[in-house]
């Protein structure tokens, strides 16, 4: 009579047969989702066990033979979040300390946070869900890489950027004076580009020379040479002599030059005042007229180049003096009177025109070396305008010693603001923030160009100043085509850089180049018939090379072009709900099918072209030819101490 039943009392009755009574006992009802069970009027059962777990973030349920069961819900909400606090994204930070305090914290409605990593460094959560990391720091872009897990394998990341220097200097399109910045801008001349002892026009004695083979000494002598109480002295018919010759050597703080005037003759009359006073007549002959001269050089605030002659000395080699009608007995008195009346003369008269002439022409000479251009940026995509920034120059510092001279120029890149976001300004390298041996040119070619990194560093700014970075984005401006393989329709991008590119060798181990942080790509987008609305950040970094290219007039041109990527990092920072959980495959798509197209347009134009200043001499210089110039011809280049180098010669 057993019925299976473990609630009831089973037993047989000889007339009525089986019989069952229910009981009251401890029972189990093989649920794992009840709890205290009873046997109650013939059934066995339990109490419902609760498998609330107090968790927003998980659907809890229970299972007849696993008992309670918890899934985690894939929400805004309950996905994990890390914070950093400080320092802010897109931050521009002072040194010159290269320590840096990152701070933040971490929200985790689902689970405890199990790992964060910031640049690979594990950090540490405290109780109120803050941390701290002090970080080592380099001069220019900091870009920061954060991550966080919990213990749901949920999962966050941060791409977050600063800039630390300790100087910047503001964009001011109305006074660039206030953009300048010091020595930014340095140019080698070595002795041969100032002579090669070559009659050549290219070198600045050269140049002297045709300057001074357009003075006619004449024009500088008086009609009467001298008077005395005794003689008038004359020169019927002027001075002759060869071509000038002209030697300059670089000395300390200026320039040594030599002046020789070879084969000087002229005719002397000298009548007397008096009865007693026998006139004469004669030739002058001079083997050569020397005049040596140091012109010293400084240059004031507004870039003003001032030329000093001093030590001056002069000498007559080979003077020889012939005279007719003269009584015996006067002729060697007559011939030391002319000899020291002459000399002084001549070399009166020299002194003067170089005293008047030269320093006008050796100022305007270095002033020339500052040069003030106006050029365009592309835009980043077709049928956008480009960006006309304005290079200007002045010469800052000046030094001259032994063997050649060094120019330095205070320069600035400026542009009319178009972006409507704050700024310190264009960043300053200083050395990376660390004792470095202050910059000094090589001296592998007769003349060489260094662009600092400030100076560099003014043209990207220049253009994010100007609004290249910040605009609205369409599929024409992307290239055409349509996203409708991609289950994406209706596609609008904003992008917005919220600080500049910064160019920078300041990175452990990488040599020259141009990073930018927190490029925000604002996208709405129709995908699979969901409205869908995603904020990206993205850091970049690529090598920059500055090279010499020839411009479209055939005027050699300094060209600062981006090579490929090297580095992509993106941060999915806002992501609508109906797309959380799928972050990855969206991060995937909107990096292939996006942003690398929106990096590839900022990446495969040169970022700008600057004409290689001339030292133009012929408008300067009575005499030369039109157009008469230095040009520099490159020949290599190098990089020293946050300087870029091209060095090359101004000779064929």
């Amino acid at each position: 009579c057993d019925d299976g039943n473990v609630c009831t009392l089973d037993w047989c009755d000889e007339s009525l047969g089986c019989m069952h009574s229910n009981v009251d006992s401890y029972c189990n009802d093989l649920s794992a989702c009840t709890t205290a069970d009873q046997c109650v009027d013939g059934m066995c059962m339990g109490t419902p066990i609760s498998c609330d777990d107090g968790n927003p973030c998980t659907m809890d349920a229970c299972d007849v033979s696993q008992g309670c069961q918890y899934s985690v819900l894939v929400t805004a909400f309950c996905q994990p979040q890390l914070v950093i606090d400080y320092p802010p994204r897109a931050a521009e930070l002072y040194g010159p300390s290269t320590f840096v305090t990152i701070q933040g914290h971490v929200v985790h409605n689902a689970a405890p946070v199990a790992w964060v990593y910031i640049n690979g460094t594990e950090v540490a959560i405290q109780p109120d869900d803050t941390f701290e990391l002090p970080y080592q720091a380099h001069g220019g872009l900091n870009i920061l890489e954060a991550e966080l897990w919990d213990l749901f394998d949920g999962h966050d990341k941060v791409v977050q950027g600063f800039i630390l220097s300790n100087e910047y200097t503001p964009m001011n399109a109305t006074n660039p004076d206030v953009s300048m910045i010091q020595d930014s801008v340095m140019i080698y001349m070595g002795q041969t580009v100032w002579d090669d002892n070559d009659i050549a026009l290219n070198d600045f004695a050269a140049f002297l020379v045709q300057f001074f083979a357009g003075i006619n000494l004449n024009d500088y002598m008086p009609q009467m040479l001298y008077e005395s109480g005794s003689y008038y002295v004359y020169a019927p018919g002027g001075v002759t002599y060869d071509l000038m010759q002209l030697d300059i050597t670089c000395i300390h703080g200026g320039l040594h030059v030599r002046l020789k005037i070879p084969n000087v003759e002229m005719n002397i009359t000298a009548d007397g005042k008096h009865w007693y006073t026998p006139g004469a007549s004669g030739r002058v002959t001079i083997d050569y007229l020397a005049v040596d001269m140091d012109f010293f050089f400084t240059v004031d605030g507004d870039g003003n180049v001032t030329a000093t002659l001093a030590n001056t000395a002069s000498d007559v080699h080979g003077m020889n003096i012939s005279l007719d009608g003269v009584l015996g007995f006067l002729f060697n008195w007559l011939v030391d009177f002319f000899e020291g009346m002459i000399a002084n003369i001549l070399e009166d008269q020299i002194e003067g025109i170089i005293e008047e002439q030269i320093p006008p022409v050796l100022e305007s000479a270095l002033e020339q070396l500052a040069f003030n251009t106006t050029f365009e940026i592309p835009p980043l995509f077709e049928g956008l305008d480009p960006v006309t920034l304005t290079l200007t120059s002045k010469v800052s510092t000046l030094d001259f010693f032994p063997g050649g001279s060094v120019i330095g120029l205070k320069a600035a890149v400026v542009t009319d603001k178009g972006v409507e976001l704050p700024s310190l300004g264009s960043l300053h390298r200083n050395g990376c923030l660390t004792t470095e041996p202050p910059f000094a040119f090589w001296g592998v070619e007769e003349i060489e160009m260094g662009l600092s990194d400030d100076f560099l560093n003014q043209i990207p700014y220049a253009m994010w100043w100007a609004g290249l970075f910040s605009l609205p984005i369409s599929t024409e401006l992307l290239g055409g085509g349509s996203f409708e393989e991609f289950g994406i329709e209706d596609l609008s991008l904003n992008l917005t850089g919220l600080r500049a590119p910064v160019i920078s060798d300041c990175t452990p181990d990488y040599g020259l180049l141009i990073q930018m942080g927190d490029l925000m790509l604002d996208v709405t987008m129709n995908m699979f018939g969901m409205d869908v609305h995603v904020v990206i950040y993205a850091a970049f970094e690529a090598e920059v090379e500055v090279d010499v290219v020839q411009g479209e007039g055939g005027q050699n041109e300094l060209a600062m072009t981006l090579n490929d990527i090297t580095y992509v990092q993106i941060e999915l920072a806002t992501v609508s709900e109906n797309l959380v959980g799928s972050e990855d495959s969206l991060r995937l798509l909107l990096k292939q099918q996006i942003l690398d197209k929106v990096l590839g347009m900022i990446t495969e134009n040169a970022m700008a072209s600057i004409p290689i200043p001339t030292i133009e001499l012929g408008s300067m210089i009575p005499g030369l030819p039109p157009g008469a110039s230095l040009n520099m011809k490159p020949k290599e280049t190098y990089r020293d101490r946050g300087y870029t180098v091209i060095s090359g010669t101004v000779h064929e």
